[in-house]
């Protein structure tokens, strides 16, 4: 076998640098009430020191609206990405591994595309949960154990050997300082 090029190495290792991916729950509502829209303002202020180079949203209305809220710091323009699964509440074991299948390959084509920068991803708890699920290695039927808030964020890093889950239902709420005794 002879030496490889650097095409060679980028064909085996597409990910040439890591890629960070904020998985932010959607607000649970399309029309954003005023609590909802107050949790996704604070998600942004959460997100907005952080580098995003582009903002996706999946499968729904709400995640459209939140993900608007959260591109707005960063001036970018929200890109609407098909194809992730909306797991039914009653989902059958293989219906299960085929959304999760699904929601992989949408977050692998987007951490190809984010490779050595940041995005943000947002899509429901329910899509959330199962990925989380299957990147712990959990049985796909306990997903509802995994907590996910609405507007949370998850970060996941796409490292060449893998992901790495840094942070999962972060509500990103601001909390005041405890008042000193005096």
């Amino acid at each position: 076998m002879g030496p490889r090029g650097a095409a060679g190495i980028f064909e085996e290792h597409p990910l040439v640098k890591p890629a960070k991916i904020w998985l932010v729950s959607a607000m649970d509502s399309a029309d954003g009430r005023a609590a909802e829209r107050a949790q996704a303002e604070q998600a942004a202020s959460r997100l907005s020191g952080e580098a995003v180079r582009q903002v996706y949203a999946l499968t729904s209305h709400a995640a459209m609206q939140t993900a608007a809220i959260l591109a707005a710091p960063h001036g970018l323009e929200v890109q609407a990405q098909d194809g992730s699964p909306e797991p039914g509440e009653a989902a059958s074991a293989e219906e299960l591994r085929t959304a999760a299948h699904r929601a992989r390959e949408v977050l692998e084509a987007i951490a190809r595309r984010t490779s050595g920068r940041t995005a943000i991803v947002v899509t429901s708890r329910a899509v959330i949960q199962l990925v989380v699920c299957d990147l712990l290695g959990m049985p796909l039927d306990h997903r509802e154990q995994i907590g996910q808030e609405s507007c949370a964020a998850n970060l996941l890093i796409r490292q060449d050997y893998g992901w790495v889950i840094e942070s999962v239902n972060d509500d990103c709420r601001v909390t005041e300082p405890p008042e000193s005794a005096g």
